[in-house]
């Protein structure tokens, strides 16, 4: 590498590292906020947060830094005839450009780590401090609005809080079958033990009444799980390595499904039963279903593409950036950047968003979610031919 490439190279990396670290802070702080208002968080739980949503914050402020960096130092080489002083002397321009975008591959590969760490790692252990933190949670908000019911498993309202007791609760739950049991009582206790993924609630001198029936009693404990659950299983909550095999799983579950389907429809019409033909509403019923097993199937399909497409945004993003700022030899490089960065917003980004929504109805193949980077590629292409022919 030449001492020319060495010292392009150090400054792009100084702005970059500079311009990274700005903008990670911001959003983390952003982001550390609104989920210490959205949850009302102390600050020990903020700060067990913190690296939980670092990952987030890096995989949003990768591909703008990257391209503020790549605007910013091409920018002012421009603007200082650098570039015209390479060309006449026989040089190719893309002796200066090729270790930038090599060292952008490089980051876009780091952008797909942080963005399989964010929705995987990183979303699953901010909710589990959260769950952690129900019980505290649930007082504050409770001390504020003397209701909660941020969980379809139960809501409490209360006419006070004294320390931990809660005063004149009517709390309802919701059995195995869906079916609501309210509560009312004196007096009631909220307790949640760290790593049991349990919101314990202790009853005092109440009633409990469901489907028409009640009774009374002096004490009672009822828990609730607060696990993850079934949304940590998602497509958009596993790591990359574990999607091939959910997305296999999902597809036997499919085929399971239709040759029992199959299976309870030839009996029936070997039997000369009609039933499940004639009945509509179990017709729209296993349609449902259906559309749903598919809609599942689509996610998996689409979920990795969906990683590495957010990942090489770095990539599209300096190939767009570099020779624009080359071409318009201008210092003032936040013109440059605002005029890369304004059409990523109008037109990558709602296309992304377009083409996912499409890919998850199947309307479109899995592989759409690259539109937009290919959109980028190209226009980038179209400018380093510029640059180098003119």
């Amino acid at each position: 590498m030449s001492m020319l490439n060495r010292a392009i190279l150090s400054d792009i990396l100084q702005v970059f590292a500079l311009a990274l670290v700005g903008v990670t802070v911001l959003l983390l702080v952003i982001g550390v906020t609104k989920q210490a208002l959205d949850e009302h968080l102390g600050p020990l739980h903020i700060v067990r947060l913190l690296p939980y949503l670092l990952p987030d914050a890096l995989r949003f402020s990768l591909p703008g830094t990257a391209l503020f960096a790549v605007c910013s130092v091409y920018g002012r080489l421009s603007a200082s005839n650098e570039v015209v002083a390479i060309k006449a002397l026989g040089i190719n321009p893309m002796v200066v450009l090729f270790p930038t975008y090599f060292v952008a591959a490089l980051l876009s590969l780091l952008a797909v780590v942080m963005n399989d760490v964010a929705v995987s790692w990183g979303r699953n252990g901010a909710q589990r401090v959260i769950l952690e933190s129900i019980e505290e949670i649930a007082y504050g908000i409770l001390s504020q609005t003397k209701s909660y019911n941020r969980d379809p498993r139960y809501s409490i309202t209360v006419k006070d809080v004294l320390g931990k007791r809660l005063i004149g609760p009517t709390i309802m739950f919701r059995n195995s079958s869906g079916s609501p049991i309210t509560v009312t009582a004196e007096e009631a206790e909220l307790q949640s033990t760290p790593g049991s993924n349990t919101l314990t609630f202790i009853i005092h001198y109440g009633s409990a009444s469901s489907g028409g029936t009640r009774y009374v009693f002096d004490m009672e404990r009822r828990q609730v799980p607060l696990s993850l659950g079934a949304e940590s299983m998602q497509p958009s909550r596993l790591p990359l390595r574990d999607i091939p095999a959910a997305y296999k799983k999902k597809q036997q579950d499919l085929q399971e499904f239709e040759r029992t389907e199959s299976a309870k429809l030839a009996f029936e019409m070997l039997t000369g039963g009609m039933e499940r033909v004639k009945d509509v509403d179990s017709a729209n019923l296993l349609q449902s279903i259906r559309r749903v097993m598919y809609e599942d199937i689509y996610r998996f399909q689409i979920e990795p593409h969906r990683r590495w497409a957010n990942g090489f945004a770095v990539l599209c993003f300096v190939l767009v950036g570099a020779p624009l700022a080359i071409q318009r030899r201008d210092a003032h490089f936040l013109q440059t950047f605002f005029l890369c960065f304004l059409p990523i917003l109008t037109v990558y980004y709602p296309l992304y968003a377009v083409t996912m929504n499409l890919c998850k109805m199947g309307s479109l193949p899995s592989l759409a979610v690259w539109s937009g980077n290919v959109i980028l590629a190209c226009w980038g292409l179209w400018l380093l031919h510029r640059v180098i022919r003119y």
